[in-house]
């Protein structure tokens, strides 16, 4: 039984030919060989340790073994091997309060931008429609 507020990654399956999914658990699980689940020392560490696992997405997907039969699969002793250097706690909270900070910007621009692409195919069709009106 994987405890709440853990750390989940997919370690097998043809996702990791692309992506490195990780997840922190909201309760306790179960998961299966194709997952392996990190338990943080310091539960104040894991929003951390899961922003610095998805930064070494392109080091955990260079790491990709591919098996006979084609499936992806990242070894457990590869997967051990990964350091990731872990500041004190202090400025643990420091980063990811900023990353939230920027991914709360990032959601408000992709709002803008999803707006001002809607008000553009209204106003192209306004024109069109006064254009085809007009002749």
């Amino acid at each position: 039984l994987i405890p709440r507020g853990s750390i989940l990654m997919v370690v097998r399956g043809m996702i990791l030919a692309r992506a490195f999914p990780v997840a922190i658990t909201t309760r306790e699980v179960t998961i299966n060989q194709d997952m392996k689940a990190l338990l943080p020392l310091e539960s104040e560490s894991t929003e951390f340790l899961l922003l610095a696992l998805r930064a070494f997405e392109p080091d955990v997907l260079a790491a990709i073994e591919r098996s006979s039969h084609g499936t992806c699969k990242l070894k457990t002793d590869v997967l051990e091997a990964f350091q990731i250097p872990v500041p004190p706690l202090a400025e643990q909270r420091r980063i990811v309060a900023k990353v939230d900070e920027l991914m709360a910007l990032v959601d408000a621009l992709e709002t803008q931008l999803a707006t001002a692409r809607t008000l553009g195919a209204h106003f192209a069709d306004a024109v069109v429609n006064d254009l085809t009106e007009a002749a």
